[in-house]
């Protein structure tokens, strides 16, 4: 009996220091599980004297003895603390058939029991079933909303749970081939500084529908690159849930009217750029519709000449890029026409170098980069130009086919 009381103060002063932050919730967690199972295996706490009628029930691995969840509920506010352990420890064994009855004993709980609840959602919303999680989140959140002790509980640790699980969502979505971390984003034709959080998914991605939820959870990522016809609706809508979403750049997918939709659940979006898919005419007004502040690149795609002008009229406070789809692969230096080489593009497969000037394109002579840029809009990706460029004192015409973006 004094171990069990030494593990009663030491959990209740782990939860002091994990509600001021002074302890992480891993270790937190730990103890709970590790406690929850001393208490479980105690002798002074038989099973069957919490067994019940069949409400909602369970049969437990471990005891082999059904349980009354319903019950099991109700005994988190039991007098004795072996019995409310007990309790909450059966109920984390059946997160989908706990999680109902916790929403109705969460509204209006008392302190003790409001903490055991939020303590079996913060377990919840750490469980690999992706769908499990995202019901204890919800329930977190809507609980956090309450001006009550319970609802500071429910704040703390959905701040902490959210570090923990794109951690989690990091490692999931690394395995199955996506890539997170530092990626140079196309903005309007140009490439620009490397983006530090930023996600980007190719064919190679291996992810089922439970993968492609933890996308979500990747609270720090400001940028998702999306690539490929297997992008499909399971995609956008996990995109669309994540906070700090800045850039989204989609190439090569087969985005539909529909899907357009989804991206309307969007806010505070800074760039969009819609490469090589088969949005038209008939989309523009949908594109108008999204959250979009600051630019958008138009790429490769079916909308005509005249359907864009009716966009960018339309939004005429935007940044807009519009082309066929042929790309050069080279940056202005200093906003001029001399100009930094991609590597492996299609300005460097035909012998173009950094620090080149281009000066024509198809003899057409330019004044800026803008030039340039409107220019080369006018062709699509396998067709050739020549380009006339100045390399110290001496002039060269270059053949150059372009490429896809990259």
């Amino acid at each position: 009996m004094a171990f069990l009381h030494f593990v009663e103060r030491f959990r209740l002063a782990l939860h002091a220091r994990v509600l001021s932050c002074a302890l992480p919730l891993a270790v937190y967690c730990a103890v709970l599980v590790l406690s929850d199972r001393a208490f479980a295996q105690s002798d002074r706490v038989p099973v069957q004297e919490f067994a019940a009628a069949p409400i909602e029930e369970l049969e437990t691995e471990s005891q082999g003895t059904r349980v009354d969840l319903r019950e099991q509920v109700q005994l988190l506010n039991h007098p004795s603390y072996q019995a409310r352990m007990l309790a909450q420890w059966r109920l984390g064994l059946s997160p989908a058939k706990a999680m109902p009855l916790l929403r109705e004993a969460i509204q209006g709980a008392d302190h003790n029991t409001g903490t055991r609840i939020v303590d079996l959602l913060t377990e919840f919303a750490l469980d690999d079933n992706v769908t499990v999680s995202l019901e204890a989140l919800r329930l977190l959140q809507e609980t956090a909303q309450e001006l009550t002790s319970v609802g500071r509980m429910a704040e703390n640790s959905l701040n902490a749970i959210s570090d923990l699980q794109e951690r989690q969502a990091i490692e999931i979505l690394i395995h199955h081939s996506a890539t997170i971390g530092q990626r140079q984003f196309s903005l309007n034709g140009t490439l620009g500084p490397e983006t530090e959080n930023a996600l980007h998914i190719t064919s190679e991605f291996t992810g089922d529908d439970d993968t492609i939820q933890w996308i979500r959870f990747l609270k720090s990522v400001e940028t998702v690159c999306l690539e490929g016809p297997h992008i499909d609706r399971r995609y956008l809508e996990a995109i669309v849930g994540i906070e700090g979403l800045r850039n989204i750049k989609l190439k090569d997918v087969n985005l539909t009217a529909e899907d357009l939709q989804v991206l309307q659940g969007l806010t505070d979006l800074d760039h969009l750029g819609l490469i090589y898919v088969p949005v038209d005419d008939s989309m523009v007004d949908l594109l108008v519709e999204l959250p979009v502040n600051t630019s958008m690149k138009i790429y490769g795609t079916k909308i005509s000449k005249e359907g864009f002008a009716r966009l960018a009229q339309q939004l005429d406070d935007l940044q807009f890029y519009y082309g066929q789809g042929g790309f050069l692969g080279v940056s202005s230096i200093f906003n001029t026409l001399r100009v930094r080489v991609t590597v492996g593009s299609a300005a460097q497969q035909a012998g173009m170098l950094s620090g080149d000037e281009i000066v024509e394109v198809n003899s057409k002579p330019l004044q800026s980069f803008l030039d340039l840029r409107e220019e080369l809009s006018e062709y699509s990706a396998g067709e050739q130009v020549k380009i006339t460029v100045l390399r110290g004192q001496q002039t060269m015409v270059l053949d150059v086919t372009l490429k896809e973006e990259p």
